[in-house]
This record gives C-alpha cells, structure tokens and sequence, in this order.
C-alpha cells in the first residue's frame, strides 16, 4: 500500500492491557468467522500535544492496515513498551 507509516507508542507497567485487547480480538474472529464483511474504509485519529500545551490533530483517510506490534519489557522501575504501525492511504491535519 502506498501512503503513509504511523506507528504508536505506548507505555504500560504490565501486559495486562495487551492481554485485553488480544482476548478482545479472539472473541471477535470467532464470532464474525462465518460472516461476509465487505472491504470498508477504517479512520485513525491522533491528537499530538506538545510541551507547549498546543493541540494538533490528526486522521487518516482511505483504507487502513493494521502492521506489527512489538512489545519490549522494561527493567523493574521502567514501564514496558508496546508498538503498534499502520499503514494509511493518506493523512489530514484537524483542528483538535
């Protein structure tokens, strides 16, 4: 697909939220397995806020897909990190 790369960041101290949203998923595909669901258009929308205490926000248009996560462990005191990418045909700025 071409367009545009994002990739998400986020900061936990467990996986427990991970674990959530992956149970969330399994309940999902197998309820839906035996369903026909057409080609539809996803949006993602990101709000940046800088230390200046602005806003800006963002969202994407056109087909969405959902690339690799990446889950790295952090040490005792550090939070672990979990990455999340997708790829969007294209991005607009919004007022947020």
């Amino acid at each position: 697909m071409n367009g545009y790369e994002i990739k998400v960041e986020c900061r936990q101290r467990d996986v427990a939220v991970v674990k959530q949203l992956l149970d969330l998923s399994q309940v999902i595909e197998e309820e839906f397995a035996n369903l026909y669901v057409p080609e539809t258009q996803h949006a993602i929308a990101l709000v940046v806020k800088p230390m200046d205490g602005s806003s800006h926000g963002f969202i994407t248009v056109g087909q969405v897909a959902v690339g690799g996560w990446e889950f790295g462990a952090g040490g005792q005191s550090e939070r672990n990190t979990m990455s999340i990418t997708f790829n969007a045909q294209d991005v607009k700025y919004i007022e947020a």
